[in-house]
């Protein structure tokens, strides 16, 4: 059984709610029914008997009530229920931040009654205590873990309830269709008016619209929140570690003058502008007999292979040779969007730059990584080649696969209707396509949710959240 799967909420949950390590402050979170009871067990006011009125701190002493030792000073903030995160009665201890100091804490509330939270526990309470629906509580992660700004905005939009907002218009003006059809069905007798008609198919089209440009938003604005993967490609020795090392601010791969330096694939994390992308930098293309640099070759294609984009990087101390113009051949073959970046312009040789622009009919970027020269322009180029126009800060964005999936499964069955409809199909055929539309789309908001999806979504936070 999985220690952290959801047992209700009847228990006094705890958790700590800062990242581990040194600091100066560390807060313990604890919810549940009895958790005001709890604090009075282990918490001493200087200012007198009693826990804190609801919406105020208070300084006091941490007593573990099994050994009554006084662990820490802390502040204790009181949240009473359904006005807390979780809608449960709540409260915080803000401690000090050593994790000595802060695991006595922690011994003391959970010796006093509590157990230990879950993963995003806290934010499962507050679901289901209809504090959030289920894109509110996936934008909390959200929030914890964007890359960019355009993920932080997205994600604060949502938590703001944008999401749920336009997907339970959408989905009301399906239910108002089905509602229509289903009355129809019950009073055959009476005429269809022709304006009513027309009206429930003038609501299947912006039902149908509605969805697609949130699909459309998602394909959109999908590599400035979950960021894009590109492998650094070109022969050996072409200046690809060094040009990794400028673009994160790092040592991260060695660099020598000896070709076959770089055997296995070395990534970091670096920002084109809004753009976030994980770097691969790959071991350099060319024949050898060594089978630890073939093996590294092999990495290499398959780099390229799985990454969303390519840098074809070319050696700009030298005319292109065989192995240049066979790379140059094969990313241009891939499909992929590929942008070709020449290295060592500091060295003044013309003829590489040329050679690219006439194989491939575009102008590389031209780079020193000795002098940072040409960064700003590979930036610019990489955002608008792997990213495309990024989302602007009032769009409302579906940010994950699972809601993409859920509204591209009601958009099929919304032209599906549209097209019985037209067709003159029967009326309760019609009506029983738009109740899985409006089904569907409930699962979006998590009106229509399962154990097995929500112990999924809830998985992947933190404890403490």
């Amino acid at each position: 059984m999985n220690p952290f799967s959801y047992r209700g909420n009847d228990e006094i949950i705890a958790a700590v709610a800062t990242p581990p390590g040194y600091g100066a402050v560390a807060i313990v979170r604890v919810s549940g029914p009895g958790s005001h009871d709890l604090l009075s067990r282990i918490f001493i006011r200087v200012s007198g008997k009693g826990i804190p009125a609801p919406g105020t701190f208070s300084l006091g002493m941490v007593v573990n009530p099994l050994t009554e030792k006084r662990v820490d000073e802390a502040l204790a903030l009181v949240m009473k229920g359904p006005r807390s995160y979780t809608g449960e009665d709540s409260f915080e201890l803000q401690c000090h931040g050593g994790p000595i100091t802060l695991s006595a804490v922690m011994e003391a509330v959970l010796g006093a009654g509590a157990r230990p939270a879950g993963p995003g526990e806290f934010t499962r309470r507050a679901f289901i205590n209809n504090r959030m629906d289920l894109t509110q509580a996936e934008a909390v992660l959200d929030l914890v873990n964007a890359p960019s700004v355009s993920a932080s905005e997205a994600a604060l939009s949502n938590l703001r309830g944008a999401l749920s907002h336009r997907v339970r218009e959408l989905r009301q003006t399906a239910l108002d269709s089905q509602a229509w059809f289903e009355a129809t069905l019950d009073f055959p007798e009476d005429d269809i008016d022709s304006l009513e008609a027309a009206h429930v198919e003038e609501s299947l089209e912006s039902i149908r619209k509605g969805l697609a440009e949130l699909i459309e938003g998602y394909d959109a604005g999908k590599p400035f929140i979950d960021g894009v993967t590109i492998a650094l490609i070109g022969p050996a020795n072409a200046g690809k570690s060094s040009l990794l090392n400028r673009l994160t601010g790092e040592q991260r791969s060695i660099v020598t003058a000896i070709p076959g330096t770089t055997r296995d694939i070395v990534d970091g994390q670096v920002r084109f502008g809004p753009l976030p992308a994980r770097i691969l930098d790959t071991a350099g293309l060319r024949p050898s007999r060594d089978p630890i640099e073939r093996e590294g070759v092999r990495r290499a294609l398959r780099g390229a292979r799985e990454a969303d984009g390519l840098i074809i990087v070319v050696d700009g101390a030298r005319a292109l040779e065989r192995m240049d113009r066979t790379i140059v051949r094969r990313a241009m073959e891939s499909g992929k969007p590929a942008l070709y970046v020449v290295t060592k312009a500091d060295l003044g040789f013309p003829y590489p730059a040329s050679e690219v622009a006439a194989l491939t009919s575009l102008n590389p970027v031209m780079t020193s990584s000795v002098l940072g020269h040409g960064f700003d322009e590979l930036s610019s180029r990489a955002v608008a080649l792997f990213g495309g126009t990024p989302p602007s800060s009032g769009d409302i964005l579906v940010t994950n696969a699972r809601q993409r999936d859920s509204l591209a499964r009601s958009l099929a069955i919304i032209r599906e209707t549209s097209r019985l409809y037209r067709d003159g199909s029967a009326l309760d055929l019609i009506a029983t396509c738009l109740a899985q539309a409006v089904s569907i789309m409930g699962e979006v908001v998590g009106e229509v949710s399962r154990d097995d999806l929500l112990d999924t979504i809830f998985s992947r936070f933190c404890i403490g959240k």
